[in-house]
């Protein structure tokens, strides 16, 4: 898979904190500085449950336009009205 290839920079992000905590994902660190539940992240990226534990246990690597999502959401940017089907004329 070619996100694959952003393993080992995925990685690196997390030198300062694997340092102590083994266990803290980039994903994981992401999720609880917004202080949201799993099942949030996977409502808000639009994934499932199976995806969003194997990015918390650093299994896998989210593709870039998942990291795109996850900067959009840590700004507080919200969906373009009609891109997620639901675009009303009202």
């Amino acid at each position: 898979m070619a996100h694959q290839a952003l393993l080992p920079l995925w990685r690196k992000l997390l030198i300062s904190t694997t340092m102590t905590t083994p266990t803290l994902t980039p994903f994981r660190v992401w999720r609880r500085r917004l202080g949201i539940s799993t099942a949030e992240a996977a409502e808000r990226l639009g994934y499932g449950s199976r995806q969003i534990a194997a990015w918390e246990r650093g299994e896998d690597v989210p593709r870039r336009v998942v990291l795109l999502a996850m900067a959009a959401i840590e700004a507080g940017l919200r969906p373009i009205s009609g891109v997620d089907g639901s675009y009303s004329r009202s």
